[in-house]
């Protein structure tokens, strides 16, 4: 993006005028499959022009996509674990958002809670010369923010959430057996 200036303004100020006008303008853009006429809401004072406009996809789920959840208290919202990224929707997978990059390891697993909104569980695996082993990522807040990370020295396959006395539990499949983790 080129953008030219009026000589009076301070380009740190319009930056981030014209970044918060592209944040309300992208969704109105793909509710009408690109195709807004006129400027859009983009005018922004201080702006005499733009040129090279470009929108990029920064990171998206479109490969080694290992697990999907869907998010039973918000029908349109959906998880993907892809390589080392946790993704969400909001909108059916219309647009994906990174939420969360696990460096250095792979997101093999995420489930969201059938019954206790907000609950997300998340396994990333990592291998090594002694072994492969996974740690459990936890979320109360869909994804917002992760309060529990717990290392595990074996690989986990699958998980499932259940409750009992009103507490959320997690139930691990492991090559070891089944595991239960109080949350």
């Amino acid at each position: 993006l080129d953008v030219v200036l009026h000589p009076t303004q301070r380009r740190h100020d319009v930056e981030r005028s014209v970044v918060a006008r592209v944040v309300v303008l992208v969704p109105r853009l793909a509710a009408s499959q690109g195709r807004m006429r006129g400027p859009a809401g983009l005018a922004e004072p201080g702006v005499r022009y733009a040129d090279d406009v470009r929108l990029i996809v920064d990171h998206a789920p479109n490969r080694d996509v290992a697990s999907l959840a869907a998010d039973s208290f918000q029908p349109p919202t959906f998880y993907a674990a892809a390589g080392d990224t946790l993704f969400r929707t909001f909108d059916n997978g219309d647009g994906w958002e990174s939420i969360r990059r696990f460096e250095g390891e792979s997101v093999t697993l995420v489930k969201a809670h059938a019954t206790v909104p907000g609950i997300l569980g998340t396994i990333t695996t990592k291998t090594t010369q002694e072994g492969t082993s996974s740690t459990i990522h936890i979320s109360r807040d869909c994804g917002e923010s992760w309060a529990v990370t717990m290392p595990i020295a074996l690989q986990i396959d699958d998980l499932e959430w259940m409750v009992r006395d009103n507490v959320p539990l997690l139930l691990l499949a492991t090559s070891r057996g089944l595991y239960e983790l109080s949350t």
